[in-house]
C-alpha cells in the first residue's frame, strides 16, 4: 500500500514548514521511518532524530516487554503518567526550537 500511495499521491509537504517556513517536529518522519526500515541509521537521524529515537525506543520497549512476558508470564507496560507526558512535550519543544536554529 505505501509503494502504490508513494507511487500514485503527490508529494506532500507539512503545512506548518509550507506556511511558516519553520520545521516541525514531525518534518522528516516519513523519510527517517523508511530510512530505519531500510538500516540507515544515519540517515534516519539526519532526516529526524527525535521519530528516529521513538521508533527505536519503542521497538526496543517492545522487544524486552515481549521477553519478559516470556519469562514472567506478564506483559510490562509502557510507563505513561503525567510525568512522563511532562517529560515527552519538554522534549518534543526543546527539539523543535534547536532544529529550527
Amino acid at each position: 500500500v505505501a509503494l502504490l500511495f508513494k507511487q500514485y499521491v503527490p508529494e506532500l509537504s507539512c503545512p506548518i514548514k509550507s506556511q511558516t517556513g519553520i520545521d516541525c517536529p514531525g518534518c522528516g518522519g516519513t523519510g527517517a521511518s523508511q530510512k530505519l526500515i531500510s538500516g540507515d541509521l544515519i540517515g534516519a537521524f539526519k532526516l529526524n532524530a527525535f521519530i528516529a529515537t521513538g521508533i527505536i525506543g519503542v521497538f526496543l520497549f517492545s522487544l524486552w516487554s515481549y521477553t519478559s512476558k516470556l519469562r514472567n508470564g506478564q506483559y510490562t507496560a509502557l510507563p505513561i503518567n503525567l510525568k512522563t507526558g511532562c517529560l515527552t512535550i519538554s522534549v518534543i519543544i526543546v527539539f523543535t526550537v534547536l532544529r529550527n536554529l
